[in-house]
């Protein structure tokens, strides 16, 4: 069986390392029919799939930029600008707005919170009218 047979079959997505070291040597071993054998460790299958998921979604929430997001308005003496942290996620083509999600507790505790005090000196990354919160 091939590796896009496997998740053509299974409708997981696992990597192609997981398939190679475990699945493919226990087909072989085995020598069922293909659709018996993936229904035989379908629960299998599904953990190893749910577990690779939330390594990549880790992975990805690590490696997503923190951005200051300004509504344009100024603290009373004009020196900072009003807005808060997010992570930066992508860009809507359609709209042309950056798509943004809000820091976790740990987060915010980690990269936000011992440097900044909610307010940004100068510059800010991106405007409130230029950007789509999503959860």
């Amino acid at each position: 069986m091939m590796y896009n047979e496997f998740c053509e079959i299974s409708g997981q997505e696992v990597s192609f390392k997981a398939y190679s070291e475990k699945f493919e040597p226990m087909y072989m071993a085995l020598g069922m029919d293909k659709r018996e054998f993936i229904n035989f460790l379908m629960p299998t299958i599904k953990e190893v799939a749910k577990q690779e998921r939330k390594v990549r979604e880790a992975e990805e929430r690590k490696n997503q930029k923190l951005v200051f997001v300004s509504d344009g308005t100024k603290t009373p003496n004009g020196a900072y600008f009003f807005g808060g942290f997010f992570k930066l996620v992508g860009c809507d083509i359609k709209t042309g707005k950056v798509i943004v999600r809000n820091l976790t507790d740990e987060e915010y505790s980690t990269e936000v919170s011992p440097y900044f005090s909610g307010y940004c000196h100068g510059t800010y990354d991106v405007h409130e009218r230029n950007v789509k919160i999503v959860a």
